[in-house]
């Protein structure tokens, strides 16, 4: 897999000693149950194991922005899991795709779902290996939100930039 790199190796020594335990709820389209595969191959790679979303220690929410009644799920699924995450120590809480790209859904998590590690976007899969590194072994715990909203406005800049330059040159 591309991800390949020196996190992955540090990360399947810490999860392989605290046996830890991975769970994916899939929500939406066909596009999320094919990403869910990739982040499903990903952990497994890291050496967790897959379990019960009652077990699990690593809860994976990939969303979808286009089904109805989408944000009503993942809102009760993620109150549901704060008590669990308060509790107890090696529990960790991801969210991604499409819907994490809005910006109210995302200012909904940094307010109301604190408690969340990490949110992604769907272009930021790649990143997954390094935030869960910093997750895993950070000192503070520091939430990490990538949504891809820096890297369009930077494309966008660009893509004007450029269009000026060959205008005026």
């Amino acid at each position: 897999m591309r991800y390949k790199n020196n996190y992955a190796d540090k990360i399947k020594k810490y999860v392989t000693n605290k046996n830890l335990t991975y769970c994916i709820d899939t929500m939406g389209c066909q596009m999320n149950e094919n990403d869910s595969a990739k982040y499903k191959g990903m952990l497994e790679e890291m050496g967790f194991k897959e379990a019960t979303q009652e077990k699990a220690n690593l809860i994976l929410f990939n969303t979808c922005c286009v089904r109805e009644n989408a944000e009503n799920t993942l809102f009760g699924r993620l109150g549901f899991l704060k008590k669990r995450k308060q509790a107890e120590e090696d529990v960790y809480i991801v969210v991604v795709g499409c819907m994490t790209q809005q910006r109210h859904i995302l200012e909904k998590i940094k307010k109301s779902y604190n408690f969340v590690d990490i949110v992604l976007g769907t272009g930021s899969m790649s990143l997954f290996p390094a935030k869960l590194n910093s997750v895993l072994f950070s000192n503070k715990k520091e939430r990490l939100f990538v949504t891809g909203f820096e890297l369009y406005r930077f494309i966008a800049l660009m893509d004007i930039s450029l269009d000026f330059i060959k205008h005026n040159n």
